[in-house]
């Protein structure tokens, strides 16, 4: 029987046992997706969100955000801020920010998008940050995503630029 060399050659590894017909098994196991965190991160880019960069990347800007003086670190999706809060009804979140902006001691600040509540938190006390699943947006004031980086890890991050009220 007439053999090319390239049927030769497969017909000898198969005889040697060096190519396997069997599948490949994974080698570790593989993470079954949940509905919750699929429906999270389609949430997140349908808002325009998208996974934190490294610090030496670049971050997208927030939606409905273009142009300002300062920028601010907007963390979506996040847990409840801890610390000396006081509280205000704004209707959006550019108002939240310039809040926060107008109190010389505000460090971060909560929004929540379903209720209107704007919560600001002072450097009066200690305040902390839970990078966690949540259901407010949280404000880093006068410092953007790259600068907060090593804060927020991993958590997606948006830039949002204001310029603040005139004194």
């Amino acid at each position: 029987m007439f053999q090319t060399p390239l049927l030769a050659l497969c017909t000898l590894l198969l005889a040697s046992g060096a190519l396997s017909t069997e599948s490949p098994q994974p080698r570790t196991g593989l993470k079954q997706a949940t509905r919750d965190s699929i429906v999270r991160q389609q949430d997140l880019r349908n808002r325009g969100f998208r996974r934190q960069v490294p610090t030496t990347g670049t971050y997208p800007t927030c939606p409905n955000f273009s142009t300002g003086t300062v920028n601010h670190a907007v963390y979506p999706d996040t847990a409840a801020v801890t610390g000396t809060v006081y509280s205000t009804t704004q209707s959006d979140l550019q108002s939240c920010i310039l809040t926060c902006c107008a109190s010389p001691t505000c460090l971060t600040a909560s929004w929540d998008p379903t209720g209107h509540q704007c919560n600001i938190y002072t450097s009066t006390g200690p305040s902390s940050v839970s990078y966690t699943a949540g259901s407010l947006d949280v404000i880093v004031n006068g410092v953007d995503c790259a600068g907060n980086a090593a804060n927020a890890g991993t958590w997606a991050c948006c830039n949002a630029p204001l310029s603040p009220p005139p004194p």
